[in-house]
């Protein structure tokens, strides 16, 4: 189910003296499967980006496309749409209000007209698609961690069975435990039902960990397109737009300042240990 954007820019405010373009002219295409990731200094246009991906925003130009449906057209069932994608907001624990978790999960599936006798069944993968232990489902949401409150609005999310998981920045305000254990569940939904995702988010090493693919945005226009490992290659072209790089890459850049042979596109502990040996041995032979 692929999401195709083309040249699609947003205004908001049009009109007015305070007018300001936060998409211009952006093309982009999401296939079925897909993690990619997108990035950009603060008012780049991220988060009105992934509003167009079910039709939360509507283009002031261009056409977005969900599985072959232009989701400007009046023809379009939004509700449909928004079953096949899921988004998450940053802080999406703050709009939980339901007395017990289980309520809070059942709210989305129920709006779209999911069958009463189906619900329950809904809710309890949807748990155990986060872990989240069956005996926390008559709790309150607000007796819980920030974690697991985080894990129960992506459950909530997950019951609707969407296709396509949008996240904007998943783990902001979690301590270390709980963005590990965040990402460990995003990462295993990806692989398991194979859902495509849709990341946003300022965290570099995240970025580097959950994507394949990554888009750079920059004043409300996709600038850098591509393989991961190869976009935070492009180090000095990121630095020159405000943005930093995960830490591997930037120890490999300092080891190559020193005039070690390494690559740059490395993201992992491993293949940086495995690059900094090779490129000891092409020293020494060139000895």
């Amino acid at each position: 189910m692929p999401i195709e954007l083309y040249d699609v820019s947003y205004v908001y405010a049009p009109g007015t003296p305070n007018a300001v373009t936060a998409l211009n002219a952006v093309t982009l295409r999401v296939d079925d499967g897909e993690s990619l990731g997108i990035i950009g200094p603060t008012g780049s246009g991220k988060s009105t980006l992934v509003q167009h991906l079910n039709g939360l925003l509507k283009p002031a130009r261009g056409r977005v496309l969900v599985d072959g449906e232009d989701l400007s057209q009046r023809a379009t069932n939004l509700r449909n749409v928004r079953r096949k994608v899921g988004v998450i907001f940053q802080y999406p624990e703050h709009q939980l209000f339901e007395e017990t978790v289980a309520k809070d999960i059942a709210f989305g599936p129920r709006n779209l007209g999911v069958p009463e006798a189906q619900l329950q069944e809904r809710v309890r993968d949807a748990m155990a698609m986060v872990g989240l232990p069956e005996q926390l489902a008559e709790r309150s949401p607000f007796e819980l961690s920030g974690g697991q409150m985080r894990r129960v609005a992506i459950a909530g999310v997950l019951a609707m069975a969407p296709k396509v998981l949008v996240l904007d920045e998943p783990t902001a305000g979690l301590d270390p435990r709980g963005r590990a254990e965040i990402l460990a569940h995003i990462r295993a939904l990806h692989h398991r039902l194979g859902l495509t995702l849709v990341i946003v988010s300022h965290n570099m090493e995240d970025i580097a960990r959950m994507t394949r693919r990554l888009a750079v945005m920059d004043r409300g226009r996709v600038v850098m397109d591509g393989p991961t490992p190869a976009v935070f290659s492009q180090t000095q072209r990121l630095r020159g737009l405000g943005l930093g790089t995960p830490q591997i890459t930037a120890v490999m850049e300092k080891l190559r300042e020193r005039g070690l042979a390494v690559r740059l596109d490395v993201l992992t502990v491993e293949e940086a240990r495995d690059e900094i040996v090779a490129g000891l041995n092409r020293g020494q032979s060139g000895a």
